[in-house]
C-alpha cells in the first residue's frame, strides 16, 4: 500500500509491546499511574520503542508512487532515488504540491519544464528549491517573475542588481522592490525616478535613501502615506510633512508629534481628508477652529465613532529606536509588543552574528493592522511597544547581556526602554483590571499557513494526554488565566489542556475563524512523535535535512514570556524583573506568543486586516471565557 507519515504513526501505535505501560495514540502518550512526572520520564523511550520494526524502505514501485504523489505531492519524499529522478513521477508530484520540488533529483530541479509546473501550483515559493543554475537564467526568471513577481527574491545577485531586469518587475508589482539587490536599492539615480513614479517604493529602498530629502519629497508627492517609511528626521521636517498631507491627509499619523500639534499642518491634512483630524494632538482636538472644520464641538472627538484606532500618546526612546503607543484611556487589559518588526540599521550599533538576524516580512504592517483593529470603534487601542531596530542590531527578546553584539550603550538603552515600557503598561493594566494579557507578536516562514502559539510549553509536553497535561506543575505563561484570582462567575471552561489547545483556547478560537494554528483542536501537537524523535536522532548524527528540521521546529517560548510570567526560570544574569516589579505583577500577568505564518496572515493587505480583526475577537472572547472580562459598553466608540 501507500506509505505516509500518518500510516507510520498508526503502525507505531499498533506495535507497542503488551507489557509496556505506555499507550501511544495520535502521537500523545500516557502512563499507567497517569502522573506527569512518570510520563515525562518515559515518553521518549516508549516512542523510540514504537519505532522498532517499522519499514522505512523507500517506495520503489512506480505505480504506487504515482498514486501517492497524486494524492499528496510531498509523498515524493518517501520515493526511491530512482523515482525522485523520474520525470513522470516528479511532474505529478509538483502538479499536486509545487513545494514537492525539494524532493526531486538535482537534475530535475534544474529542468525548466518541471520548475514551471511547480511554479504554476505553488507560485514563486517553488523557486526556493530550484537548481542554482536556473536562478541566473534571465529569460526563465523573467518569465517566472511575470507569473509571480516574488520570483525576484530567488534570482541570483547579478539579476537582482540589474536595473533593466528589476525595473519592469517593480513597475508591475511595486512591493517586489524589497527583493532587489542592496546596491540597487541604494542607487539614487535609479531610486529617485522610481519613487517619483510610485511613492510606495520608498518602503523598500535603503535607509540612506529614506533619509534623502529629494527622494522622500518625490515619494510623498506621489503617495502621501510613504511618509511612514521616511527617516525620523524627515518625518519632523515641515516641508516634507506638508507635501505628504497635501497628497493624503491621513499621512498626518506618521508625522512627528510636534508637527501633529502644528495648526497649519493639521488644517491642511483635514482639508485633504476629514478623517485625518483624529491624528492631531490632544490640544488641537480641543481647539474650536480645528474642530469646527469637522462640525464637532471641542473635546467631542473621543466620543465619536471611528473606523481607525484613535491616536495614542506616542513616546520614543532616544534616536527613535523604540516606540511606545500609550493610550489616553485604558480600555483593554491587553498589552501588545513586537520585538522583530524593525528595519533601522544605525551604524553606531554593530551587527550581531548569532540569534535572530532578519525581520520577518510584513511583520511591521501586520502589527500595525492588529493594533488598529483593536482600536476600531473603541475609545482607545491597547498599548503597543515595538522595536524599530533591525534584529541584526538588537534583539529585545533576549536577555540584556545577549541583546547586542557588544555592550553597545545605544542598544542597551533601547533594550531598557523596550522592557521598561512593557513593565509600565502591564502594571497600569493590573492596577486598572486586576490582571493583564501580553501578546508578543512575531513571525515565521517555515510552517506553511500555520501560526504557532507559544506558552512556554515544549514539544514533549504536548505529546501527553490531556488528563496528564492538566496535572502538570511545570511553568507556563498563562497561569494568571488558569489559576489567577480574577475568574468568570460560571467557572473556567477547563484545565491547562483546554487553555492550550481546546475549543476555547486562542488557537481554537482563531481556528474557528479559518486561521490554522498549533496548538489547537485540529493540530493539538505542534510536532508528531515519530517525526520528532527521528529528527532528533538525525540531528545528533548531523544528518538532519532543513526540511526535516522545519517540520519539528516550534517556537514555544521567548525571553519576554519568561521575564513577565515565569521569572523563576531566569538566572540573575538574564535580567529578571526586580523584586518590586515581581511583587507588583506576580500571578496577575499572562503572556502568549503568536508566531504568525507568512501565507494566509502576512502576505497580503486583506490577510493582515482579517487576521487583526479576528485576533481582536479571539482575544476578547478568551478573556471572557477564562477571566470573565467583558468590555464595558461605554468604552466603545
Amino acid at each position: 500500500g501507500i506509505r505516509s507519515p500518518c500510516l507510520a504513526c498508526r503502525r507505531a501505535a499498533g506495535r507497542r509491546r503488551s507489557a509496556s505501560p505506555a499507550v501511544v495514540l495520535r502521537g500523545r502518550m500516557a502512563v499507567a499511574d497517569d502522573t506527569p512526572e512518570t510520563a515525562a520520564s518515559t515518553k521518549r523511550e516508549h516512542v523510540e520503542e514504537g519505532l522498532e520494526g517499522i519499514d522505512f524502505t523507500p517506495i520503489a514501485d512506480k505505480v504506487v508512487a504515482l498514486k501517492a504523489v497524486r494524492s499528496n505531492g510531498l509523498s515524493l519524499e518517501f520515493a526511491s532515488q530512482a523515482l525522485q529522478g523520474d520525470r513522470e513521477v516528479v511532474l505529478a508530484a509538483v502538479a499536486q504540491c509545487g513545494v514537492a520540488l525539494r524532493c526531486a533529483s538535482e537534475a530535475l530541479r534544474g529542468d525548466w519544464e518541471v520548475v514551471e509546473a511547480a511554479l504554476a501550483q505553488a507560485g514563486a515559493a517553488a523557486l526556493e528549491h530550484a537548481a542554482p543554475a536556473l536562478l541566473g537564467d534571465r529569460v526563465g526568471m523573467g518569465a517566472a517573475a511575470e507569473r509571480d513577481a516574488g520570483a525576484l527574491r530567488w534570482a541570483d545577485d547579478e539579476l537582482r542588481e540589474d536595473p533593466a531586469f528589476v525595473g519592469p518587475i517593480v513597475t508591475n508589482s511595486w512591493w517586489a522592490l524589497q527583493y532587489a539587490g542592496e546596491a540597487l536599492r541604494g542607487d539614487r539615480t535609479w531610486v529617485l525616478p522610481a519613487c517619483r513614479a510610485d511613492g510606495r517604493l520608498l518602503r523598500w529602498v535603503s535607509p540612506a535613501m529614506q533619509a534623502d530629502p529629494n527622494v522622500v519629497m518625490a515619494a510623498v508627492r506621489s503617495y502621501g502615506l510613504a511618509l511612514q517609511s521616511a527617516s525620523l528626521e524627515l518625518r519632523a521636517d515641515y516641508e516634507t510633512v506638508m507635501a505628504a498631507v497635501k497628497s493624503n491627509g491621513l499621512a498626518l499619523q506618521f508625522a512627528a508629534p510636534e508637527l501633529r500639534d502644528d495648526r497649519e499642518v493639521v488644517m491642511e491634512a483635514i482639508l485633504n481628508n476629514g478623517k485625518s483630524f483624529r491624528y492631531g494632538s490632544d490640544r488641537l482636538h480641543k481647539d474650536s477652529s480645528v474642530m469646527a472644520v469637522q462640525g464637532l464641538a471641542p473635546g467631542s472627538f473621543k466620543k465619536s465613532k471611528n473606523e481607525q484606532a484613535p491616536p495614542p500618546e506616542i513616546l520614543r526612546s532616544p534616536n527613535g529606536y523604540i516606540e511606545y503607543r500609550r493610550p489616553w484611556f485604558w480600555t483593554w487589559p491587553i498589552v501588545l509588543c513586537a520585538s522583530h518588526a524593525g528595519s533601522m540599521v544605525p551604524t553606531e550599533i554593530p551587527d550581531r552574528t548569532e540569534g535572530v538576524l532578519e525581520p520577518e516580512r510584513e511583520l511591521d504592517t501586520l502589527v500595525e493592522e492588529i493594533w488598529n483593529e483593536f482600536g476600531k470603534s473603541r475609545v482607545a487601542a491597547p498599548p503597543l511597544i515595538s522595536s524599530k531596530l533591525h534584529p541584526v542590531k538588537m534583539d529585545p527578546n533576549t536577555p540584556r547581556h545577549l541583546c547586542c553584539q557588544v555592550k553597545n550603550q545605544a542598544a542597551l538603552e533601547a533594550w531598557d526602554a523596550y522592557h521598561g515600557w512593557i513593565a509600565e503598561a502591564l502594571q497600569r493594566s493590573v492596577a486598572t483590571f486586576g490582571f493583564a494579557l501580553l501578546l508578543d507578536i512575531g513571525g515565521q516562514s517555515y510552517r506553511r499557513m500555520v501560526t504557532e502559539i507559544g506558552y512556554i510549553v515544549d514539544l514533549d509536553d504536548f505529546l501527553l494526554f490531556d488528563s496528564v497535561l492538566d496535572k502538570s506543575t511545570r511553568p507556563t505563561s498563562v497561569e494568571a488565566l488558569l489559576r489567577g484570582a480574577v475568574r468568570p462567575a460560571g467557572g473556567r471552561p477547563g484545565g491547562l489542556s483546554s487553555l492550550l489547545r481546546g475549543a476555547k483556547s486562542l488557537g481554537g478560537l482563531l481556528e474557528s475563524r479559518n486561521f490554522r494554528c498549533t496548538p489547537s483542536p485540529a493540530t493539538p501537537e505542534p510536532a508528531q512523535a515519530i517525526p520528532l524523535f527521528r529528527a532528533r536522532g538525525k540531528m545528533a548524527s548531523g544528518t538532519c535535512s532543513p526540511e526535516e528540521l522545519a517540520a519539528v521546529t516550534y517556537k514555544h517560548d521567548g525571553y519576554t514570556l519568561r521575564r513577565y510570567c515565569a521569572p523563576a526560570t531566569l538566572t540573575e544574569e538574564e535580567s529578571p524583573l526586580s523584586p518590586a516589579e515581581q511583587q507588583a505583577l506576580g500571578g496577575t500577568v499572562a503572556a502568549i506568543q503568536l508566531v504568525t505564518s507568512w501565507l494566509g496572515v502576512r502576505n497580503g493587505i486583506m490577510e493582515r486586516r482579517l487576521f487583526g480583526e479576528h485576533l481582536c475577537w479571539a482575544a476578547e472572547t478568551l478573556l471572557k471565557e477564562w477571566v470573565g472580562w467583558v468590555m464595558p459598553a461605554d468604552t466603545r466608540g
